[in-house]
This record gives structure tokens, C-alpha cells and sequence, in this order.
């Protein structure tokens, strides 16, 4: 493919274009530590906000909380996360990450570090914080939830793959 084809520097595009090889490259380094990245996403904001409830949980990350059961219930059968009675309401269940949950997230800080530095290498500090600032700036215009991948919104009802 030519680099210099007409279109190809459009910033929307390059950001698309950056962003799925982004996100195919971490769901690659994932599996490694058998893991996907909604996965990822659950255990960093369990981390950030222990004993959410699962209809929080929903809530947050904008997903049906059918489909946030299915994904609870995975990692809780990896032993990754677990339900305890919710001390306030007796009909919720708060969630909150065990030893083997923190332990994934070190390994999937470690990928994340691991898959930012292979993805930016052609960018100096400065301009990895110049980029990190204008990209913040995009994403607040765009009324992006900070932290939570819109990816999850698009989960619907598909099934997981057990891969």
C-alpha cells in the first residue's frame, strides 16, 4: 500500500485506522495471560470502585446487566472477582476483585505498558504527552466516558469466545 495515497493523513481516519490495530494488537497480548480486553476493562474499574453493584457496573461501562452477568460470571469461575452481599440492600450483590483479580491486573498493566510503548515507539515523551493531551480533548468534546472503552457498548448479545 502507498503511504502517500490521497486521504490516507485525514486525522478521523488515521485515528480509526490506529485504533482498530490498537485494539487487535491488545486483545492479542490479552490471550497471552488468557484474557480479553472487556475482561480488562471490569477488573481496572472494580479496582477503582470496589463493591459496585452489577446493575452499577452496567451502568458505567453503558451495557445491558444481562450481559455484564455473563461477564461477572466467567471471572468469577476464574476465581478473578467475587459477589458478596451488599450490606445496604440485601437484593444486590457489591462486587469486589480477589488476590487472583489484582494479581491479572499487574499482568494486564504489564501487557498494557508492554503494548503502549510498542505502539508509540515512534514518539518521544514530549510527544506522546502532546498526543495524550490532544487526544483527551478530543475524546471530552466527543463525550467519551474517561476509562471506559466504548467497545462495550457493542457486546450486545454476542457470544463470548471461550478462545
Amino acid at each position: 500500500m502507498n503511504r502517500h495515497e490521497p486521504g490516507s493523513g485525514q486525522p478521523a481516519f488515521l485515528l480509526a485506522q490506529l485504533g482498530a490495530h490498537a485494539a487487535s494488537q491488545f486483545a492479542e497480548r490479552l490471550k497471552v495471560i488468557n484474557l480479553a480486553p472487556p475482561d480488562a476493562g471490569i477488573l481496572r474499574l472494580l479496582r477503582i470502585a470496589a463493591g459496585l453493584s452489577q446493575q452499577e457496573l452496567a451502568g458505567r461501562l453503558g451495557i445491558h446487566p444481562s450481559r455484564v452477568v455473563a461477564l461477572l460470571d466467567e471471572l468469577e469461575k476464574r476465581g478473578q472477582v467475587e459477589r458478596k452481599p451488599n450490606p445496604d440492600d440485601r437484593r444486590l450483590y457489591s462486587l469486589h476483585l480477589t488476590k487472583k483479580g489484582e494479581d491479572a491486573l499487574e499482568q494486564i498493566g504489564k501487557v498494557a505498558r508492554e503494548h503502549q510503548d510498542a505502539l508509540l515507539c515512534a514518539l518521544n515523551k514530549e510527544e506522546r504527552d502532546t498526543l495524550s493531551v490532544m487526544l483527551l480533548k478530543v475524546a471530552d468534546q466527543q463525550g467519551l466516558v474517561r476509562g471506559v472503552h466504548p467497545g462495550y457498548q457493542r457486546l450486545g448479545n454476542r457470544r463470548r469466545s471461550t478462545t
